[in-house]
């Protein structure tokens, strides 16, 4: 299987799946133009068209049509094409095997420094790698500060932090100071719930804070628990107006103080699985009650393929668990 320079058309690129040219089609020779340091945009931003080097890649300009390289079709796919000049068949796999990066891996981990307010001095650990989340190329990076645990999802075209969590090993406290374009940042924003509810820091479990948008204005999605009462918050970014709020208290069977930990679910939902955790990405834990008794939903990815699993936070046991 040979790769070579092939063009293929800009206008279908994003929606290729798979092309199959039949026949033995013999080249022929074509005027055309071309149009160099091609650029293409996504819903985050211009980026810079590049070969498998780094170098600026172009554009071919044909029958007023243009056409962009099968490495530059990788790029802005993800995907990884082949090209098979005895069967002149064009092959997109379904594989994210190149990613669509703006921003470099040490400036992902710069960004996430910076919004926790330390220097790489002060860190330990610090990890970081691409990944995807619902189909959006992302830069996982995690790192530890005394007993806390941070990690970030940002985007690799525009920088945007997407989430973030602060771990706290055995309470499972999530928090995130984002401060960017005169937002008042995560944790002033934390801060603001946590007073409303008059809940102290200390007692406030399993926080969980995502940025969103309101009507244009972006905003803090905070959730967090004291107890079995669940917090819902949304913040304005920007003046730190609270936007609405919710709070709603749930019968539990036990004491929230019997509760196992995140980290202790997380890993007997990896034991069940039979993983480890350096063999997934994109873990998420999230706590619940339901029907009396409470939970710790567990979400992972193995590449592509989805697993779900709810541990009873309890007992430990394991009462549900799902492959997709």
């Amino acid at each position: 299987m040979k790769k070579s320079k092939i063009f293929i058309s800009s206008a279908f690129a994003l929606t290729l799946s798979a092309i199959v040219i039949a026949g033995a089609v013999p080249y022929k020779e074509v005027k055309a133009g071309i149009k160099p340091n091609a650029q293409y945009s996504t819903v985050w931003g211009t980026k810079q068209l590049k070969d498998k080097n780094g170098n600026p890649s172009d554009i071919l300009i044909y029958n007023n049509k243009p056409y962009v390289s099968v490495e530059s079709a990788e790029q802005i796919l993800g995907k990884s094409i082949t090209w098979d000049e005895n069967t002149n068949t064009l092959k997109v796999s379904s594989n994210l095997t190149i990613p669509v990066s703006g921003i470099t891996q040490e400036k992902a981990n710069q960004i996430a420094l910076n919004d926790a307010g330390f220097t790489p001095s002060e860190v330990v650990n610090l990890n970081s790698k691409h990944s995807k989340i619902d189909k959006r190329s992302i830069y996982e990076v995690d790192f530890y500060v005394g007993n806390y645990k941070y990690e970030y999802d940002i985007d690799d075209v525009s920088g945007e932090i997407i989430s973030c969590e602060r771990k706290l090993s055995d309470n499972g406290l999530n928090t995130q100071n984002n401060i960017n374009n005169n937002e008042i940042g995560n944790q002033k924003a934390l801060s603001i719930a946590l007073n409303d509810a008059k809940v102290s820091s200390e007692n406030a479990k399993h926080v969980l804070i995502k940025n969103d948008f309101e009507d244009g204005v972006k905003t803090y999605d905070i959730e967090f628990w004291s107890g079995n009462t669940k917090y819902d918050y949304e913040i304005n970014a920007y003046n730190g107006n609270i936007i609405s709020r919710e709070q709603e208290t749930k019968a539990a069977s036990s004491n929230s103080n019997t509760y196992i930990s995140e980290n202790q679910a997380k890993n007997i939902a990896l034991k069940y699985a039979n993983l480890s955790e350096n063999s997934v990405s994109r873990m998420k834990v999230e706590f619940d009650i339901s029907h009396g008794k409470a939970f710790y939903e567990i979400k992972w990815y193995v590449g592509l393929t989805e697993y779900e699993c709810k541990v009873n936070a309890s007992t430990g046991e394991v009462v549900e668990y799902d492959i997709d």
